[in-house]
């Protein structure tokens, strides 16, 4: 009989959401993500890691790794769709292609170890 061990859980760090998206026109939020959360692994393997710098320099360059890469590193979120009905957490390619890109550039910057901002340390 094998005995199988136990997954590891990689820890996480939560980062509070403060994007807000207005409408040009009229100056008034249409997306307001105060308040909710992603919960990103706080230790990102270190191909991870090079991966992710090497999209942060040129994301349009890199578009077809975002999915995957954002995949590894988010572990759950609170994030709500257009109907304010819950997101389900990211599980890979595909997850993400409902978000705005102001959404995937904020998820990119606050990426922990990856950013230089409060918000990612």
């Amino acid at each position: 009989m094998t005995i199988r061990k136990k997954k590891r859980q990689a820890p996480t760090v939560r980062v509070e959401c403060d994007l807000v998206l207005t409408d040009p026109a009229t100056d008034e939020p249409w997306l307001d993500r105060t308040g909710q959360w992603v919960d990103y692994r706080s230790k990102i393997k270190y191909g991870i890691l090079k991966q992710l710098a090497n999209i942060s320099e040129d994301v349009t360059r890199n578009m077809a790794d975002v999915d995957r890469l954002l995949a590894h590193v988010i572990v759950d979120w609170n994030w709500d769709d257009d109907y304010g009905d819950p997101i389900p957490a990211p599980q890979g390619v595909g997850a993400f292609d409902d978000l705005e890109s102001e959404e995937i550039n904020w998820l990119l910057s606050n990426v922990p170890g990856l950013s230089e901002g409060p918000k990612a340390n």
